[in-house]
C-alpha cells in the first residue's frame, strides 16, 4: 500500500510515466524500457519496475561476483555440500499423485516443485490450464553465443544494453508480433579465464536480442539477426579492430550457436515468451493469478510464469517464498500427524 501511495495510484508503469511528465526524453526511455523485466511494454507492467532504477540510484548496483551465472554455480555449491542429488537433462513425462515419471521410471516424492512455465505443468499433470493462457505473450529472444578472440574481448566491458533507436515504434512492434526495425540487445562479455568462461583458450561472447513469442523462418530471424548485429557493432567500436564490411561476422572464431524461441519454449512457454502469459498490472505482485500451491496441494509452482518479472528478484524472490511454505506446511503435516511431537521449527537450507 506504501508503495501504491509513493506511485501516486499508478498500477501500470505507462500510465506512472504519463503522470511523472518526464521532460528528458532519453531518460523516459530508460525507464520504460525497465518493462521488458516483466516481458512487456509499460501498459502492461505495474509501476514498481519504473522504481528500480530510482532503487538502484540510491542504494547502487551489485552483481554476483563472476557475472550473473556466477549465482548459479554458488547455489549449486551449497546443494552438493548438503547432499542434495542434482540431475541435469532430466526430462520429465509426467506427474501425478506424488509420483514423477521420467527416464528411469517413476519415482514417488513428498513434495513436487515445477520450474517449467504453468501451461507445461498443467500439461504434465493432466490438469486445467491456467487461467491466464487468454492473455497477451511476454516477449522472446534470440541468442548468440560464441568464442571470440581474447585481444577483442579485453577492450570491451563484462555487460552492455543497447537501447532501440525509438522506443515507441520498438514496444509497437513487439505487440503486432513483428521483428523490430531496431531491438533491445544485450552483451555478455566473458575474457579468457574468468569464472564461468567455459572455453579454456578463448573469450566468450553472448548477444540477446529482444523479439516477440512468435514463429519466424530461418531466413528471416537470419536477416533480422545480420541487421541488428550490424547496428551493435558500430556502438560497440568494433569496425576499428575487425576491418571489415561486417565486422560482426568476423567477430566469432566459429559460426556462433543460436538460440531461438523454439529453443526456450522446450522448457518455457511452448511458445519461447520468456516469462510466459503477461498479466494484468493490478493483478502482479502479491495478487498474481498463478498460485504457488497448484490445486494439488503437494504440487509447488516457482518461475518467471508464477511470479512475475525476470532476473535476480522475479527468479529467488520466489524461490524464498515456496521454500518457506513448503516448509511451513512440512512442519504443520508433521505436528498434526503426531500427538506427542513437540512444535518445532524447520530450518530454511
Amino acid at each position: 500500500m506504501k508503495m501504491i501511495r509513493l506511485l501516486g495510484g499508478s498500477f501500470s508503469l505507462g500510465a506512472w510515466l504519463k503522470r511523472a511528465k518526464i521532460r528528458d526524453g532519453r531518460l523516459h526511455d530508460i525507464i520504460e524500457l525497465q518493462s521488458l523485466n516483466a516481458g512487456g511494454n509499460a501498459s502492461q507492467v505495474p509501476a514498481l519496475f519504473g522504481a528500480l532504477l530510482a532503487t538502484l540510484a540510491t542504494d547502487g548496483v551489485f552483481v554476483p561476483k563472476g557475472g550473473m551465472y556466477g549465482l548459479i554455480l554458488h547455489l549449486e555449491s551449497l546443494l552438493r555440500i548438503q547432499h542434495v542429488d542434482i540431475r541435469t537433462g532430466y526430462s520429465v513425462t509426467r506427474i501425478n499423485n506424488r509420483k514423477v515419471t521420467g527416464p528411469d521410471g517413476e519415482e514417488e516424492f513428498d513434495v513436487v516443485v515445477s520450474g517449467v512455465d504453468p501451461l507445461l505443468t498443467a500439461r504434465l499433470t493432466d490438469s486445467p490450464p491456467p487461467v491466464t493462457v487468454k492473455n497477451p505473450l511476454s516477449c522472446s529472444v534470440l541468442g548468440l553465443f560464441g568464442s571470440v578472440k581474447p585481444r577483442i574481448s579485453e577492450r570491451l566491458p563484462i555487460h552492455q544494453v543497447f537501447m532501440p533507436k525509438d522506443s515507441s515504434k520498438f514496444f509497437s512492434e513487439l505487440v503486432q508480433g513483428l521483428l523490430p526495425e531496431s531491438s533491445m540487445v544485450f552483451c555478455h562479455n566473458y575474457p579468457l579465464g574468468h569464472p564461468i568462461n567455459p572455453d579454456p583458450q578463448h573469450a566468450v561472447m553472448a548477444f540477446l536480442l529482444t523479439i516477440p513469442a512468435a514463429q519466424f523462418s530461418p531466413t528471416r530471424l537470419q536477416e533480422f539477426s545480420d541487421q541488428q548485429c550490424r547496428r551493435v557493432a558500430k556502438l560497440m567500436g568494433l569496425a576499428s579492430v575487425l576491418p571489415n564490411e561486417n565486422p560482426f561476422k568476423e567477430l566469432w572464431l566459429d559460426v556462433p550457436t543460436v538460440l531461438d524461441p523454439a529453443y526456450y519454449g522446450e522448457f518455457g512457454h511452448p511458445s519461447g515468451a520468456l516469462y510466459g502469459h503477461l498479466v494484468a498490472p493490478i493483478a502482479a505482485g502479491p495478487f498474481h493469478p498463478v498460485r504457488y500451491q497448484h490445486a494439488l496441494r503437494w504440487l509447488w509452482q516457482v518461475g518467471a510464469g508464477v511470479h512475475p518479472g525476470g532476473g535476480i528478484p522475479g527468479t529467488l524472490g520466489g524461490a524464498i517464498i515456496v521454500s518457506e511454505k513448503i516448509l511451513g506446511a512440512l512442519a504443520h503435516s508433521i505436528n498434526l500427524n503426531s500427538r506427542t511431537a513437540p512444535r518445532q521449527k524447520v530450518p530454511l537450507m
